[in-house]
């Protein structure tokens, strides 16, 4: 049998690390969308406008799809690590101490 271990507060740390990066990456995104419509604004009704307009609408979802993706993994790592402690615990009250085998218990 392979033995493992999860470290909760090092997931913690990872996800809060994560939050940070996705909070950063939410403000870049927003100063991008503000640059495209005012490139938008700047090329008026030029040749330009049709592909910068396709260019904008592609960019437009990328953040937020990353968003629901990391948001989904926080979920599931967020479950995944509380199933184990709860598992872990689970298993360390049913399983009799050293004193209690002595005892005959």
């Amino acid at each position: 049998m392979s033995r493992y271990a999860i470290d909760p507060g090092g997931v913690s740390s990872v996800l809060t690390g994560v939050d940070g990066d996705l909070e950063k990456l939410t403000t870049a995104d927003a100063a991008v969308l503000a640059a495209a419509e005012a490139a938008l604004s700047a090329v008026g009704s030029s040749r330009a406008r049709p592909g910068l307009e396709r260019l904008l609408d592609d960019f437009r979802n990328v953040v937020p799809n990353l968003h629901e993706r990391i948001t989904a993994a926080h979920v599931a790592a967020t479950s995944a690590t509380q199933a184990y402690v709860d598992a872990d615990e689970e298993m360390a009250a049913k399983t009799p101490s050293a004193d209690d085998a002595g005892s005959g218990r």
